[in-house]
């Protein structure tokens, strides 16, 4: 079983070319840790829920996040490192 960490923020649907050509290589991984914006920050960029359903979609369910970058500004959140994993729940 395999981890993988992608710091993606600005380039978010790029995990779809990133992992897209590589399916066999996601199946054997159990953990994805993910930057991911949470507010519009860059132009095209991908929603947390564009991400949320190609990693739920290929099995994986979110189970929080452990970091989390705050704005200056107002105290809103924009980024988070979302975990995923392949656990169910009767597996914890």
């Amino acid at each position: 079983a395999y981890e993988i960490s992608l710091g993606l923020v600005g380039s978010e649907m790029c995990i779809r070319d990133k992992l897209q050509g590589s399916e066999r290589l996601l199946a054997d991984v159990d953990i994805v840790i993910c930057e991911i914006s949470v507010e519009v920050l860059y132009e095209q960029q991908a929603s947390f829920h564009d991400i949320y359903t190609w990693l739920t979609d290929r099995g994986f369910h979110y189970r929080g996040d452990f970091d989390r970058l705050m704005s200056p500004v107002d105290g809103r959140v924009l980024q988070v490192d979302a975990i995923f994993d392949r656990r169910t729940m009767a597996d914890t």
